[in-house]
């Protein structure tokens, strides 16, 4: 396999993803609409509303879970207060051979009114973990974990219903947010990564065929002959780890020669 066959396979912008491109992908990849917060922003006189966009903490840790499984943690470096806020200082890390890393951010949260000795202790642990949360999302958004929530703030606004405070996001919702909101089927993406992996390693699979390609695959990996919903994601992962790292391999020897 020479490196012009496997940027030829991956495609014309493949010099672009020298490394771990479909790995990266996958971090990158964005998040279903149940996987994501929504709080108001504004509201009209007719009770609808514009919102903002937050990914779950729970999320973002089963992202990692799939991609890393055991291979990360995350700590709180520091913890620091004042009168109107807490600051919390969080380091992830991740234990993946060339993949490792190890990122660190700030969350923080307002503390705003006065409250009593009890209530201040109870009040005081809660913004720690709000703002401990925040710090871990935005350690991962460095991995590129949520970060294209960050660029909601340059589309326009989307006015949904408000129910009791809380936007509404039902099928009608969904439909107005931009196209690159959510993520394309788990199972077309596995049939795209099936296909890079047979042309790279089992050449006498039909890749027009998709029942032939899923079928290598599974076969390949020791999937089992009917994946779960939830077994999609580890599978896709599995996989792009193993493009990856051949890839890197053999760019990286056809440097070396």
């Amino acid at each position: 396999m020479t490196k012009e066959k496997v940027l030829e396979i991956l495609g014309e912008q493949g010099i672009l993803y020298y490394g771990h491109k479909f790995i990266d992908e996958l971090l990158r990849q964005p998040f279903e609409a149940q996987d994501l917060d929504y709080r108001v922003k504004s509201k009209s006189e007719k009770g609808d509303c514009t919102f903002l966009t937050y990914v779950d903490t729970r999320a973002v840790q089963k992202r990692l879970d799939i991609i890393f499984p055991n291979s990360w943690d995350v700590t709180v470096d520091s913890i620091e207060s004042t009168e109107d806020r807490i600051c919390v200082t969080a380091t992830l890390e991740v234990k993946q051979g060339l993949l490792s890393r190890s990122l660190a951010n700030v969350g923080e949260k307002h503390l705003s009114f006065k409250v009593d000795a009890k209530e201040a202790r109870d009040r005081d642990n809660n913004s720690a973990t709000s703002a401990y949360a925040q710090a871990f999302k935005r350690a991962a958004s460095l991995l590129g974990i949520g970060e294209y929530i960050y660029d909601l703030s340059n589309e326009k606004d989307i006015w949904v219903k408000c129910d009791y405070n809380k936007p509404v996001i039902d099928a009608a919702a969904i439909k107005k947010f931009p196209g690159w909101m959510f993520p394309r089927n788990v199972k077309e993406r596995l049939l795209r990564l099936g296909k890079v992996y047979c042309a790279l390693h089992l050449q006498d699979v039909d890749l027009e065929n998709a029942e032939d390609v899923v079928g290598a695959i599974k076969k390949e990996f020791g999937f089992p002959k009917e994946l779960q919903d939830n077994e999609f994601h580890r599978a896709e992962a599995a996989i792009a780890h193993s493009l990856d790292n051949y890839i890197v391999s053999t760019l990286s020897n056809e440097n070396n020669t």
